[in-house]
């Protein structure tokens, strides 16, 4: 009576079979908290860095206008929405709800 061992086989509601389904999910949360965490740290990096060289420009070239801080607390707002969507406190709020 093979029949009944084949089903058997390719039925997948035994015991384990939803830890395995729920653990998937949990390692693809996780891949995509890397995914939004690096995203967000190269975003870190780039706007220190260009920030950097607003700064050293505005200061050489216009000392007694500081035109720098208008990207500054700009990119920053926009950084510091990127900081909110990389730590997960958007994840409701457009329907991507797993």
């Amino acid at each position: 009576m093979t029949g009944g061992s084949e089903k058997e086989s390719a039925d997948d509601s035994g015991p384990g079979a939803g830890e395995n389904r729920s653990r998937g999910g949990v390692d693809e949360n996780i891949r995509a908290l890397k995914g939004r965490l690096k995203g967000f740290g190269v975003h870190l990096a780039l706007y220190f860095v260009i920030m950097a060289v607003l700064l050293t420009v505005n200061f050489v070239y216009w000392p007694d206008n500081p035109w720098f801080v208008l990207p500054l607390v700009s990119w920053g707002s926009v950084l510091g929405l990127h900081a909110a969507y990389a730590m997960g406190f958007f994840g409701g709020l457009f329907g991507c709800r797993r």
